[in-house]
């Protein structure tokens, strides 16, 4: 049930327009500015919702909660409840512009809420793209080299150094527990230096050292 309403929403959005349209065309007898304006409004927050559900990829969507299609959701509820507002109030220059105030504070917050959910939704998918770094026994010194370039403090700087001085040579197995520490945390130490995390960085540095420590200790 969730499905077929997620997936065909704009055409029930548009049903649903279309049934509001025809109750208060038919129910409604006194046609003035402040109805036209009123009933206006309501095309427009239908029409918006329906839009965004067309050009909305389904996979983004299928995610979670889509931000921006409860937004201009809520969009509608409040325009709709407006509109019976507007349906009620007489045909005065007061009621004209106070609807018309009150449908651009509306539309403005939407159109706030919707830059936001756009900006959200753009980290997200930047987020979802990083591949996270795999680091494996071949690696091993690549990464560290890579770490060597991208960091930025000296002191750090020395220290990776001297664990790559040390790996020249040796024999790692990626399989032992030891081994598989020092593959965690290399890629530790390289994600540090790429993202300026000085305060990880030394921590996971002495982590590898420790583990380094440990397998040619074993050796």
């Amino acid at each position: 049930m969730k499905f077929f309403i997620k997936k065909y929403s704009a055409i029930i959005a548009l049903i649903a327009l279309a049934v509001y349209d025809a109750l208060v065309l038919i129910l409604r007898h006194n046609f003035h500015r402040v109805f036209w304006l009123a009933f206006i409004a309501v095309q427009v927050a239908f029409v918006a919702y329906i839009l965004v559900k067309l050009f909305v990829k389904q996979s983004d969507e299928e995610r979670g909660i889509n931000p921006l299609g409860i937004t201009l959701f809520f969009f509608i509820v409040v325009m709709v409840l407006m509109s019976f507002l507007g349906y009620l109030l007489k045909d005065t220059h007061a009621a004209f512009l106070g609807l018309i105030i009150g449908y651009i504070i509306i539309s403005g917050l939407t159109a706030v809420l919707i830059v936001f959910s756009i900006l959200n939704k753009a980290v997200v998918k930047q987020n979802t793209n990083i591949k996270p770094q795999v680091v494996d026994e071949e690696d091993l010194l690549g990464v560290l080299n890579g770490a060597y370039e991208l960091v930025k403090d000296e002191a750090a700087k020395k220290q990776i150094g001297k664990i790559i001085e040390r790996l020249q040579g040796a024999e790692i197995d990626e399989k032992s527990l030891e081994g598989k520490k020092l593959i965690e945390y290399a890629g530790f130490v390289y994600k540090n230096a790429k993202r300026g995390e000085m305060n990880n960085i030394f921590y996971n540095i002495k982590k590898v050292d420790e583990a380094l420590d440990r397998i040619l200790g074993d050796k």
